[in-house]
């Protein structure tokens, strides 16, 4: 994961937004989580008021599957992908994945 702080180039504005620290979760720099664990989609359409002030993303609910609407079909929850490449994860973890 590259980190990233959000600001004039991670929403596409002329001028920086506050910045928002953390790490990009793909390698088009188009989603992203803050160091509060945070989920952002970096990339949106914007206006050209928003283009010249600058915009603050908003979290999103993370999505709990990994590859919905993937080339291939592929589906993976994100509790199954989370114990691959954390094992242990959930004990350790203290709020339960919703």
């Amino acid at each position: 994961m590259r980190t990233f702080l959000c600001g004039c180039a991670a929403t596409r504005a002329a001028v920086p937004a506050p910045p928002l620290r953390g790490w990009y979760l793909r390698a088009d720099e188009t989603v992203g989580i803050d160091t509060e664990g945070r989920y952002y989609v970096l990339s949106m359409p914007l206006s050209l008021g928003q283009r010249l002030r600058g915009v603050r993303p908003e979290s999103q609910p993370v999505p709990m599957t990994i590859g919905e609407g993937g080339r291939d079909g592929d589906i993976v929850p994100l509790r199954f992908a989370l114990d691959r490449l954390l094992p242990g994860w959930e004990e350790r973890s203290p709020e339960p994945l919703v």
